[in-house]
Order: structure tokens, then sequence, then C-alpha cells
């Protein structure tokens, strides 16, 4: 499946496309998160009242990324959400970067942490926070450990794109995008999945497999349902 993000990701939010950071936003999780996405353009911008207009550079955000890696500070990574949709579909709006990540135990115990993340983050500069993100690079980014039998399966398929020689970059499968959007469920998680059925952005096969491992396929019986109400 061509990757869209070659043409919309790496050129067009790093010539000009700028994000409204809202002064008042809502505490969320990676469930749980009521804020609409806001990406808009520097036109558009300038309707805007009561926010603060940040320059993005997604390109440096990943390169951080992938020096988390290369450090071993987190093992494996794969981005999620709206913007992990962008390799899929077309252009949508988003305020954040959703990354799952595997952690390896600190040496010599069994525990998992997400502290030397945050530590190597703010070696590197970045220490400041939007509610329950960090901003590297204007990007708040959600650091979501890979939990759920759903997400781990998710991280170990994640597929490997070339965003420009010598830049890469790894994002959830589409039909797992979809799975991980319908466990959730808020709106604009099934705003997301009516984008990938409308556009026909997934294999079904693949899905059906994910969802009846999962125990998802009634929820996206019923999801279809509510469609065809529309």
């Amino acid at each position: 499946m061509p990757s869209l993000l070659l043409f919309t990701f790496s050129e067009r939010l790093d010539k000009g496309f700028f994000r409204v950071l809202a002064t008042q936003q809502a505490k969320s999780d990676s469930c749980l998160e009521k804020n609409k996405d806001s990406l808009i353009d520097e036109s558009l911008s300038k309707n805007q009242t009561s926010t603060t207009i940040s320059k993005v550079n997604t390109k440096k955000a990943i390169e951080v990324i992938n020096q988390l890696v290369a450090d071993k500070v987190i093992a494996k990574y794969a981005i999620g959400g709206a913007v992990g949709a962008l390799f899929y579909l077309e252009p949508t709006n988003t305020e954040d970067i959703d990354v799952f990540i595997h952690l390896e135990p600190i040496a010599g115990s069994l525990l998992v942490t997400i502290d030397p993340l945050l530590k190597k983050l703010e070696a590197l500069g970045y220490s400041e926070w939007e509610n329950d993100k960090i901003v590297i690079e204007g990007w708040p980014v959600q650091f979501l450990p890979a939990a759920t039998l759903l997400e781990i399966d998710a991280l170990e398929s994640a597929i490997k794109h070339e965003l420009e020689p010598g830049l890469i970059t790894y994002a959830l499968m589409p039909e797992f995008l979809m799975a991980i959007a319908l466990a959730c469920g808020r709106p604009k998680d099934k705003v997301r999945l009516e984008q990938f059925e409308h556009q026909n952005a997934y294999d079904p096969d693949t899905l059906h497999r994910i969802l009846i491992k999962h125990s998802l396929d009634q929820k996206w019986e019923n999801f279809k349902l509510s469609l065809k109400g529309e």
C-alpha cells in the first residue's frame, strides 16, 4: 500500500503548517482524551483568537524519537493515532503524536519505567509539558507503553516507512489503527474508522483476523450498522 505520508506528512507539515494550542485543554489519556484534533495552516490561523501559534518541526521530532531507539532508551516504537493514520488516509487534523513504545526492564531488575526516557529527553533539551504530553520540536508527544495484547501485537507488526532518504519511522498497520480506535470508541476514533472505511484504506481479511483475535468483531459489526443508519 503506497504511503500518502510521502506527500503530506514530511512536506506539508514542515512547510508552513502550524498547530493551534488551546489555552485551556482537558486532561486526557490514550483512550479518554476529549479534545478535538486541530491542525491548521498559517492562513487559517489568522482567524483564531486566544491561541498560541507554534511552528512544528516534524522531521526533527522523528529524528529525536529515532535517537531514543539508537541510544537503547526504548526498544521499539510505532506512531499511532491520527498521525499514524496519515500514512494511509488523506490528510486530517491532529494536534499531537501518539507513540506506542516497548520498554525494556532496568538493568538488574524486572521493573519497567518510563523515567529513563524522560531523563534522556530532558538531557536533549525537551522538558516542556502540555498536559500529559512532552513537547518535542513543537509537537506534544504522548509515549504509550504497549500494555494490552492488542497494543503489543500492533507494535510487533509495525510497518517501516522511509519519509525521505536517510529518515525512517514506524507506524502501526492500518488494521491495527482501526482495531485500537474501535477499542477506544471516542467520537474522533469513530470519525477515523469512517475515513478508513470510506477510503477503502485497509485489508478486510487482515482486519477480520485481528478483530476476531481481540474479541472486537461484534463492535465492528455494530459500527458498520451505524454507518448504514447515517
